[in-house]
């Protein structure tokens, strides 16, 4: 299954599962960066969180995106339960940037 739709379908589950830190982590940060970031932006937008190099780094460069730019974000129930996914994670992980750019380019499950 493509991670475009194993995100989606993990998002319309009343309780979603911990992901974890594996592909599909990493795809749903790149998801919700996008749909946090205003459409008019450049892809350098994206740098904090392709420069990040732990999941925790890559957590509060989520948390500072969104508070960012929290006047323009149309808050739904899938962009609430993606962000409770992505922000329940701690630890030191490497990050990995391409599957990041993946969730960033790919058309958006919100």
């Amino acid at each position: 299954m493509e991670l475009r739709e194993q995100l989606n379908a993990e998002l319309k589950k009343e309780l979603p599962e911990k992901i974890g830190t594996g592909n599909l982590y990493f795809f749903t940060v790149g998801q919700v960066l996008r749909y946090c970031v205003p459409s008019n932006s450049n892809y350098s937008r994206f740098n904090p969180a392709l420069n990040a190099k732990t999941v925790t780094k890559l957590r509060e460069v989520v948390e500072k995106t969104f508070k960012f730019n929290a006047a323009t974000i149309k808050v739904n129930e899938k962009f609430e339960k993606a962000m409770a996914l992505i922000l329940q994670e701690t630890n030191e992980n490497p990050v990995d940037e391409h599957l990041i750019m993946l969730g960033v380019t790919t058309k958006s499950v919100f």
